[in-house]
């Protein structure tokens, strides 16, 4: 969950300069609400998946999606194909997030669930107040196409390290 979190938000600060630097200031919001709302499409899709197949394979899917499409934005040549990268880690991110609930509820005891939930909520928390800072300060030194790499690797470190 640390991982969509960090995908979701990382890219946030820095899509206002991206957007100017892609020619795309008019198509600025429709990227930046992309990911939210395909999120919405992503856990319908996950969370009915994980119904059906059981819950190992879906949120692995969705974390493979959220570290492939990070170069998809961070090589964007324009607001087009960012768009596009946004969707999909959009539709990964819905599907993590719905898929991890589903094995909570499948896997977990009741009396354990509300608890397990609880810290996954957390998981938030620390690409919120760590990513966007850093990422900022990064972007403004060396472009958006260098903070959005840096993204990648951090995810695909903290992927590695989870998996």
């Amino acid at each position: 969950m640390s991982l969509t979190g960090f995908a979701a938000l990382a890219v946030v600060p820095i899509s206002p300069t991206a957007a100017r630097d892609l020619d795309g200031v008019p198509l600025f919001p429709m990227v930046a609400g992309c990911f939210m709302a395909v999120t919405l499409l992503g856990g319908g899709l996950g969370g009915h998946w994980s119904d059906q197949a059981g819950t190992p394979r879906p949120p692995a899917l969705g974390m493979v999606l959220s570290v492939v499409t990070l170069p998809v934005p961070a090589s964007s040549v324009s607001i087009g194909q960012r768009a596009i990268g946004r969707f999909v880690d959009g539709r990964a991110a819905g599907t993590v997030a719905v898929s991890m609930t589903t094995a909570i509820g499948h896997s977990y005891p009741e009396y354990l669930r509300p608890c397990t939930l609880a810290m996954m909520s957390t998981s938030w928390v620390l690409p919120f107040l760590a990513g966007p800072p850093p990422l900022t300060l990064i972007t403004g030194r060396h472009g958006p196409t260098v903070m959005v790499g840096v993204a990648f690797t951090a995810s695909a470190v903290l992927w590695a390290a989870t998996s």
